[in-house]
C-alpha cells in the first residue's frame, strides 16, 4: 500500500473547526513522518492539513459522495467502513476520529474497537476528538475502550487512547 504525503506549504490553514487537531499537532500527539488514518475523513480537509505537516495521511469514509477531493490533495482516501478496514495489521501509528465513533451502533462498537486495534502499530494511539457529545464522555470512552490506556487531551476536547 502506498501512502503519499503532500509537500509542506505554509499557506495551508487548519480546517476551521480543527482546534483540537491543531492542539494535537502542537502537543506532539501527531508528529511528522507518522502514518495516520483519518476515520470518517469526509471531504478530506484534515487530511490536507496533516499531509502539509509532514504526516503520511490516509483517510476512509463510508460515503462515496464525501470522498470528492481537490486536485492538490495527495493523501490516499478510500471508501471503507470502520468495521472492515482494508489495511494490513499494524499499518498506522495514529488513528484520528473526529466524529466517526458516534455513528457506529453501540452493539457494533466492540468489533469496531477490535478493528482499530488491529491496524494500529504496537504502542499506537487513537486520538478521539469527537467533541462534546454523549459518546465522548469519560464514562462512555472508558466503557468502549476498556482495555486501552486513556488520557484526556490538554488541548481541545478529546482523548488519547493507547494500545497497550
Amino acid at each position: 500500500m502506498v501512502i503519499e504525503t503532500a509537500p509542506p506549504q505554509s499557506t495551508v490553514a487548519a480546517p476551521s473547526d480543527a482546534s483540537d487537531l491543531h492542539g494535537a499537532l502542537d502537543a506532539g500527539w501527531i508528529v511528522p513522518g507518522q502514518h495516520v488514518l483519518d476515520l470518517g475523513c469526509g471531504l478530506g480537509a484534515d487530511l490536507i492539513y496533516l499531509a502539509h505537516h509532514g504526516v503520511h495521511a490516509c483517510g476512509i469514509d463510508v460515503s462515496a459522495a464525501s470522498l470528492v477531493r481537490s486536485p492538490e490533495q495527495r493523501a490516499q482516501v478510500l471508501q471503507a467502513d470502520v468495521l472492515h478496514l482494508p489495511f494490513a495489521d499494524e499499518t498506522f501509528d495514529v488513528l484520528v476520529d473526529r466524529g466517526c465513533l458516534h455513528y457506529v451502533p453501540v452493539p457494533a462498537r466492540p468489533a469496531c474497537v477490535a478493528e482499530l486495534k488491529r491496524v494500529l502499530r504496537p504502542h499506537g494511539r487513537l486520538l478521539l476528538l469527537s467533541g462534546d457529545n454523549e459518546d465522548s464522555t469519560q464514562t462512555e470512552v472508558q466503557r468502549t475502550f476498556e482495555a486501552w490506556t486513556i488520557s484526556p487531551l490538554e488541548h481541545g476536547v478529546g482523548y488519547a487512547l493507547f494500545v497497550d
